[in-house]
């Protein structure tokens, strides 16, 4: 038997473009994740970026990236080859 959970996270982009993300926590319930929303929308940091809240469902004892993962280009890196 599956055991749901939801994720609650912030995302945002800073000005030097890249993506901060933050994890909440993690809910038994959507509806405890949304209270839990509720509560952070309105802290420093987060009220500046009201629309960076989503709620992922995800289930206990599931392995995510199974089949690893790819390195993004990074340009910087190139140009000292």
């Amino acid at each position: 038997m599956k055991t749901p959970l939801y994720l609650l996270w912030h995302t945002y982009e800073k000005e030097s473009g890249a993506e901060e993300s933050k994890l909440i926590g993690v809910y038994s319930s959507e509806e405890r994740a949304k209270e839990a929303l509720e509560k952070v929308r309105v802290q420093p940091g987060f009220r500046d970026y009201p629309d960076g809240f989503q709620i992922y469902e995800d289930e206990l004892d599931m392995t995510d990236w199974r089949e690893g993962f790819s390195k993004p280009w990074d340009a910087d890196s190139e140009e000292k080859k």
